[in-house]
């Protein structure tokens, strides 16, 4: 997750419950959204794309069937446990695996050859 989406996750945590927020998106209260996150227009509807496609946030639709705005999903009302796991099992378990390699590898060569006598 870039700069930009965490930028957006926070600022729907920063006004009361995350769980209710939520932001329409027509053009006019996304130029505010994305004024009040100090972000280009652009940037904000691609972030809220990324965090759609992501399952942080989803559509909110009207009886119709149109978009109508956005609200976060369970992942995005909790994004940082959900991110500290992510990056939990991206760095901390590569490290674990990878000394564990080293010290059986060590065994082994040690042992090796008190077998092969």
């Amino acid at each position: 997750m870039d700069k930009t989406c965490k930028k957006l996750l926070k600022y729907a945590h920063s006004d009361g419950a995350p769980e209710q927020f939520a932001f329409w998106i027509f053009e006019d209260a996304m130029s505010l959204y994305a004024k009040e996150c100090k972000l280009p227009i652009e940037e904000m509807y691609n972030a809220v794309q990324y965090l759609i496609s992501e399952g942080w946030a989803e559509y909110v639709d009207t009886q119709s069937g149109n978009h109508s705005g956005v609200k976060l999903t369970h992942k995005g009302v909790h994004y940082k446990e959900f991110l500290r796991r992510e990056r939990f099992s991206k760095i901390l378990i590569p490290m674990v695996v990878s000394v564990l390699t080293r010290l059986l590898i060590d065994g082994i060569q040690r042992l090796l050859p008190l077998i092969l006598k």
